[in-house]
C-alpha cells in the first residue's frame, strides 16, 4: 500500500524527525524566529536573507542519498533532509521548526480548461502549452477552479506521520509553504 512505512524507512524518519526537532530547539533558532518576529512587526533588525535553492535540491540532496525505499517515505525524508540543511549548512535564516507538514492531497481541480507542459529531458525546463488556443471558443470554457479534496487520504497520510513521528514533531495537515505562487495556482495550498 502507498500509504505504509516499514520499520527501515521508520527507523531512518524518526533519526531524521530527531535532528530536526534538536535543531528546532536550539538557542540558534529561537533567535532567529525572534529576528523574524520583530522583523514583521516592523522593528528594525538586520536585514533577514532567506535562501531557496528550488531546483537545485536535486543537486545538494541526490535521490542516492536518499536511505529510504518507499515513496512516501522518500518523499519525506527529503522534506526533513532539507529542514536538517537549512538549519546546518545554509547559513540563511529561515526558521526550521518543530513541525512536520503533511499536505493535503488534491482529488479534483477544474478550471473549464486543461493546461499541458512538456519536458524535453526528465530534469530541466519544460514548454508550458496554452490550454486557450482560440480565444472565441476556449474562454467560455474557462470558469472559476473547482476543487477538491481527497479528505480520506489526506487524514489517513496525517495519521501515517503522527503514527512515525508525532512524539518527536509537531505533524499538522497543512498547505505548501511557497510564497511566490500566484493566485495562476490555487491549489499550491492544497497539494505539493
Amino acid at each position: 500500500s502507498p500509504l505504509e512505512i516499514g520499520p527501515d524507512d521508520r527507523s531512518v524518519l524518526r533519526r531524521l524527525a530527531e535532528q530536526v526537532a534538536a535543531a528546532a530547539s536550539s538557542p540558534e533558532m529561537q533567535q532567529t524566529r525572534d529576528l523574524w518576529r520583530r522583523h514583521n512587526q516592523l522593528i528594525a533588525t538586520r536585514p533577514l536573507v532567506f535562501c531557496d535553492p528550488e531546483q537545485g535540491w536535486g543537486e545538494i540532496l541526490p535521490g542516492s542519498r536518499l536511505e529510504c525505499r518507499a515513496p512516501l517515505a522518500r518523499r519525506w525524508e527529503l522534506t526533513l533532509r532539507r529542514e536538517c540543511f537549512w538549519a546546518c549548512s545554509m547559513g540563511d535564516d529561515k526558521p526550521v521548526g518543530p513541525y512536520f507538514d503533511v499536505p493535503m492531497i488534491l482529488a479534483k481541480e477544474d478550471w473549464g480548461l486543461e493546461t499541458g507542459f512538456r519536458r524535453v529531458a526528465q530534469r530541466g525546463s519544460y514548454a508550458w502549452e496554452s490550454p486557450l488556443k482560440d480565444y472565441r471558443t476556449d474562454l467560455k470554457r474557462l470558469h472559476s477552479p473547482y476543487i477538491e479534496v481527497d479528505l480520506n487520504t489526506s487524514r489517513a497520510m496525517l495519521q501515517l506521520a503522527r503514527d512515525v513521528m508525532g512524539d518527536l514533531l509537531c505533524v499538522r495537515l497543512a498547505g505548501a509553504w511557497w510564497w511566490s505562487q500566484s493566485c495562476a495556482w490555487p491549489c499550491s495550498c492544497l497539494c505539493s
